[in-house]
């Protein structure tokens, strides 16, 4: 038996797997716009004090709060303390000023729920190959959490 099934109790993502539908709805629904695909601190360059956005290749047409949600589920993943509320509230503001459409915080959450749930199921288990098994457990469990946030 492998570490993961000692470790972990698979009957826990069974859920997940039996209606990821509800999942991708969150991911497709409402307003759609041109998104960085890719938008984390590592891709924000200073030059002079100018901040430019780097790695384009990719760019897509999603949810209008799908760069917001990946950054801030990213940047969290990777240790990076920042305040989330604050930070959505910004993005919120931003958004209404550039486009004079209104995206309810409650929507990013959804997203950013959503977005945990699809990049841990599908993505992380390549990239949590060898990890510590604290790590591991911590983005199981937020999967877990993401996931219940989203069918409740």
């Amino acid at each position: 038996m492998g570490l993961f099934q000692n470790d972990f109790d698979i009957k826990k993502i069974e859920p997940i797997y039996n209606n990821f539908d509800i999942v991708c709805d969150v991911l497709n629904s409402g307003i759609n716009c041109v998104c960085h695909g890719d938008f984390h601190a590592d891709n924000i360059l200073l030059d002079n004090g100018r901040m430019i956005l780097s790695d384009w290749q990719n760019i897509n047409i999603s949810s209008s709060a799908g760069d917001i949600s990946f950054f801030i589920s990213r940047g969290k993943s990777s240790g990076l303390i920042m305040n989330e509320d604050e930070l959505i509230d910004y993005y919120c503001k931003r958004f209404y000023y550039y486009s004079r459409v209104n995206i309810k915080k409650e929507e990013i959450y959804q997203i950013i729920n959503a977005s945990n749930v699809f990049t841990s199921f599908i993505h992380w288990p390549f990239y949590l190959k060898g990890a510590d098994i604290d790590r591991v457990r911590g983005i199981f469990e937020n999967m877990l959490n993401s996931f219940y946030k989203i069918k409740s």
